[in-house]
């Protein structure tokens, strides 16, 4: 069976991100983290900007949640940041996936949380949004846009 324009994008985005070393990258993972650093990609929905008789234009939304632990507290920040633009480099280094996409954008990153329960090494995360542009056949989710 073939694999949807949506899903082939949704790889690449992954392989993406599992460029960077030494961190841990899944999608949709649903249990808690435990390894740090860790990337968690979360697959979001998608709406059609624009559509003609050629082409579909689909804006697909991807949240990339970020999770670090430190030594310290005061250690937490710099982690965050690196992890961040790590992140913003590796997906940045080809905004066309592959040539699947037209253009991938980085949206919001929200504020970062912090976990303050005490009995373990501190640890904190962020979320960072993306959007991806990209065309289909207007008729067929399987086939770009010709």
């Amino acid at each position: 069976m073939p694999t949807s324009i949506r899903e082939q994008i949704l790889t690449a985005f992954l392989v993406r991100l599992q460029t960077i070393a030494n961190v841990t990258v899944e999608r949709n993972r649903v249990e808690p983290v435990e390894t740090f650093p860790a990337l968690l990609m979360i697959d979001g929905g998608q709406s059609v900007t624009e559509e003609n008789a050629g082409i579909k234009l689909h804006a697909l939304r991807v949240e990339v949640e970020g999770y670090v632990g430190a030594a310290t507290a005061a250690d937490l920040g710099p982690a965050l940041s690196d992890l961040h633009g790590q992140t913003v480099l590796a997906l940045m280094a080809d905004r066309t996936l592959g040539d699947l996409a037209i253009d991938l954008r980085e949206g919001d990153l929200g504020d970062p949380e912090i976990d303050r329960t005490q009995g373990h090494r501190p640890f904190a995360a962020f979320s960072l949004a993306f959007e991806i542009d990209y065309f289909t056949d207007p008729s067929d989710p399987y086939q770009p846009a010709p």
